[in-house]
């Protein structure tokens, strides 16, 4: 026993006796993958990258591109699986497309790979990614949600959308298995007349990101009506003589799967700091994500009467020239009457 504590009482003194330390260590690169199953896409991409360190002899110099990507060929290719076996596989081609596709990427040129099919909904999906130079396979697994129902806002015949500054908007959906990240995004579609001139913009609004790991049987989050109006304001130039019109609005409803929903997470803690952020992966034998986002488009929407008179004449937004459900513009003195 008293060896032991001399032991432990020498460690002190051993590193105090040392005045050197290693700070860059030679690794081999490691590969990082990113994909997201799209159901209702007809092509699918996977991107694939690398992590790199330093130069060793002047680690605050920026890595030349190139080290962050594989040299080709890389082999790409997707199973879906039926109950206990694949039965199909989709192999995926590099494709010089969009100069950076979605995703936590610090470079732009990250290679991409293309394939043509739709994933099906509530199916088993495996991703490999063999690399022949260094003789590795990174492999991925992940389940694809089912359909999503949105309940409100819906395209109903005769139902219309009511936005008021001091109130809220209640959205409404049946959550999907194999899911646990949720989305929405409003977009109005303006028409802007000026000097007999006339022109389309649209505005859009973000929702709330909702995380949802035990889904119920029906999940309600209430929208602030004010962010529609300030989104307006923002958006919209200040110009008396314009008016204007929303004439339609959309909304485009994501789904990301529980592995998009872990990766959320991870960069949502309570600290963002470089030692305690612990970044979610899925993919073996490297790093990164595979998992599936799907967007439900629900058109068509229209804006209540009360609406639109709200737009035409509150203090927040009479200055933008919007007309009233009846395409007029009172002075604020008619409408007190």
């Amino acid at each position: 026993m008293q060896r032991i504590v001399m032991c432990l009482l020498s460690l002190p003194l051993l590193v105090a006796c040392s005045n050197e330390m290693v700070i860059h260590v030679d690794g081999a690169p490691v590969p990082v993958i990113y994909s997201l199953l799209n159901p209702d896409a007809n092509t699918q991409y996977v991107r694939i990258g690398r992590s790199f360190q330093s130069n060793k002899d002047n680690i605050a110099l920026t890595p030349l591109t190139d080290s962050t990507v594989w040299d080709l060929p890389i082999q790409v290719y997707i199973e879906e699986w039926g109950e206990d076996e694949p039965e199909k596989v989709f192999y995926f081609n590099a494709f010089s497309g969009p100069a950076k596709d979605s995703g936590f990427f610090t470079t732009d040129n990250l290679r991409l790979y293309q394939a043509a099919f739709s994933p099906n909904y509530s199916t088993r999906y495996q991703l490999y990614v063999y690399f022949p130079d260094t003789d590795r396979v990174v492999s991925a697994v992940t389940v694809t949600p089912t359909a999503v129902y949105v309940e409100d806002p819906k395209e109903v015949p005769g139902r219309k959308i009511t936005f008021l500054p001091n109130k809220g908007y209640t959205l409404r959906w049946e959550p999907a298995e194999h899911a646990g990240l949720y989305q929405g995004i409003f977009t109005f579609h303006i028409r802007e007349e000026k000097n007999q001139l006339w022109t389309n913009k649209s505005v859009s609004i973000e929702t709330k990101m909702f995380v949802e790991m035990n889904p119920q049987s029906l999940i309600s989050h209430s929208f602030n009506g004010r962010r529609f109006y300030d989104a307006l304001i923002n958006d919209l130039a200040d110009d008396t003589e314009i008016t204007r019109t929303i004439y339609s609005a959309d909304f485009q409803f994501l789904t990301g799967g529980k592995e998009l929903a872990f990766f959320v997470q991870s960069h949502l803690g309570e600290s963002q700091t470089f030692l305690s952020q612990e970044e979610y992966t899925n993919i073996n034998n490297g790093i990164g994500l595979f998992s599936s986002l799907m967007h439900t488009v629900v058109p068509n929407l229209q804006l209540s009467n009360i609406t639109k008179d709200t737009l035409a004449y509150h203090e927040l937004t009479s200055h933008l020239g919007f007309l009233d459900h009846r395409g007029e513009r009172r002075k604020a003195s008619d409408e007190r009457r």
